[in-house]
């Protein structure tokens, strides 16, 4: 059995801003949904562009999907997504001896594209299993959603190279089945499983000696050189704000305060500046993403006035959050 393990990188690690733009600007029909979609991030509606975005840039975005459009929102996305959105790591994908080949450098550097995920392969005598699993603290909805943005990546990558063969392929995934399962087993090419024991693409062994129609070993090699340039240098995995993101994902009413956060993540408010710092942030910045998120969360609901959501962001007069309000929704 060969198990072949690769660390991501860490959440500030930018990523390809195609991630974010083709989402957004599928499902925002309005400038107001835009806003939505993008609310707590450090994007702006219309200036979705660019060469790269932060990683917790990409997950607030991708969280926003989840919470507005559904976690199947990947799925619904899947018709426009081309391989060649994948960069560097499609042409390797596509260039590669074997699929077996393709699948490995998939499991190497497919970080590049999705930081948020650790990639494994796993071979056996039967099967060839490219494992996605978990690197950050988020929802669960947000969670299950990102993964089914990421295998639907790797169904568009497998589907370019095998063609119809793409449909001995089977696609798994940790949780129960949804309701939207007979949406997934429209969008994937293969046979689709739920409450399976990791989240895979999971291809026949014999698939693994099977030459690429498009192997071109310069190509190969140039696309493995950009794919290793893209990954240094390499640093250790930092879940610092994808922690601090949790931790405001969870917290009831009122306004955290760093000490709180400081004691949630075991360590003293200096260290947390330190890290926040090192990080390019600060809790101030962070406070104010959260308080801007749950504040258009709940202007949104109707139940409540002005004044008790004031009280609720532990603002400390309604004019206040009015102000705080001009700031945050002005465009």
């Amino acid at each position: 059995m060969e198990v072949t393990r690769v660390s991501s990188l860490t959440h500030s690690t930018p990523v390809p801003a195609v991630n974010v733009w083709v989402a957004v600007q599928h499902f925002a029909e309005s400038p107001e949904l835009q806003r939505r979609l993008l609310v707590g991030t450090k994007l702006r509606p219309g200036k979705v562009s660019g060469s790269d975005v932060r990683l917790v840039d990409l997950i607030g975005v991708q969280k926003n999907l989840t919470d507005v459009i559904g976690e199947d929102w990947p799925l619904r996305l899947a018709p426009v997504i081309d391989a060649r959105m994948l960069g560097a790591l499609e042409v390797a994908f596509r260039s590669a001896r074997t699929f077996g080949d393709s699948l490995s450098i998939t499991a190497k550097y497919a970080h590049v594209r999705a930081p948020h995920f650790r990639f494994s392969l796993k071979r056996t005598r039967t099967t060839a299993k490219l494992i996605f699993s978990k690197n950050t603290s988020t929802t669960e909805p947000a969670w299950r959603a990102a993964c089914l943005s990421v295998t639907v990546g790797a169904s568009v990558l497998s589907q370019a190279v095998l063609g119809p063969r793409a449909r001995a392929l089977e696609f798994h995934f940790s949780w129960r089945e949804p309701a939207y399962a007979s949406l997934a087993r429209g969008a994937f090419p293969g046979a689709v499983k739920f409450a399976t024991k990791e989240c895979a693409l999971v291809a026949p062994a014999s698939f693994c000696d099977m030459p690429s129609p498009f192997a071109d070993a310069a190509l190969f090699a140039h696309a493995v050189a950009e794919l290793k340039r893209a990954s240094k240098p390499p640093r250790q995995l930092d879940l610092v704000l994808m922690n601090v993101m949790q931790f405001f994902a969870g917290y009831g009413e009122g306004r955290p305060t760093e000490l709180e956060l400081a004691r949630e993540l075991g360590v003293s408010r200096r260290t947390l500046a330190r890290r926040l710092h090192e990080s390019g942030t600060t809790f101030r910045s962070l406070l104010d993403d959260h308080l801007k998120r749950r504040a258009d969360e709940l202007r949104r609901d109707r139940r409540y006035s002005q004044g008790e959501i004031a009280h609720m962001l532990g603002f400390e007069d309604p004019s206040s959050f009015s102000r705080a309000c001009r700031r945050w929704f002005a465009d």
